[in-house]
C-alpha cells in the first residue's frame, strides 16, 4: 500500500518518503495529526519528561 503525497507532510522528522510508506502501513488509511508532544532536547531525557508531556495524549507513536 502506497502512502498518499500529503502523508504527514508537515512532520518535520519523518520527511524521507520510504519512512512515510513504513508508518503509512503501520498506522494504516486513517487520519493523522502530527503534533511535537516531546522532544529531549528541549522537555528533558529522564523518563518523567516524556511522560508528563505524552501521558494521557491518545494513541502515539515514539520516534527515537
Amino acid at each position: 500500500m502506497e502512502a498518499p503525497p500529503n502523508f504527514m507532510d508537515k512532520s518535520l522528522l519523518v520527511t524521507n518518503p520510504k519512512d512515510k510508506k513504513f508508518l503509512f502501513n503501520l498506522i494504516g488509511d486513517k487520519s493523522v495529526v502530527t503534533v511535537d508532544l516531546y522532544r529531549g532536547t528541549r522537555d528533558g531525557f529522564k523518563y518523567k519528561d516524556f511522560h508528563s508531556r505524552a501521558d494521557n495524549k491518545g494513541p502515539n507513536i515514539s520516534l527515537f
